[in-house]
């Protein structure tokens, strides 16, 4: 079983129109239904392939996906240093590397922001008034 979760040429670059159809799927989209086929299947193995950059978050999103499944799974990772980015995708931030980087930064800290506000919020909620 084989799931592409990048594209490699400017021909299968992802439109406009998948993205507002919604036939295109996110990273996450991607593994959870990669995943769910894999328990059904009794696969416990995958081979992580991804552009570099992109890489340490899809790893990360594996073994978050993998956890809420209640999966144990083994995961190898692909060497993937000469996949290019694509100047023609419809997705902004992998068009080139410095837009990827910019990106995955912004999302990084919105995320670890968000987090903080949360336990945060948690937090006061379980403090008696």
């Amino acid at each position: 079983m084989g799931v592409i979760l990048r594209r490699t040429s400017t021909e299968e670059s992802i439109s406009p129109e998948e993205l507002e159809s919604g036939k295109y799927l996110s990273t996450i989209g991607v593994l959870e239904k990669m995943m769910d086929n894999m328990n059904n299947l009794g696969i416990k193995n995958i081979i992580l392939v991804a552009n570099p950059g992109h890489m340490y978050r899809c790893y990360q999103l594996v073994q978050k996906v993998a956890t809420d499944m209640h999966m144990n799974v083994c995961v190898y990772i692909a060497d993937c240093t000469k996949v290019e980015y694509d100047p023609s995708s419809a997705q902004s931030w992998v068009r080139s590397p410095l837009a990827f980087w910019e990106y995955d930064i912004i999302s990084r800290s919105r995320e670890v922001v968000l987090k903080q506000i949360l336990e945060e919020w948690r937090d006061s909620k379980s403090v008696e008034p």
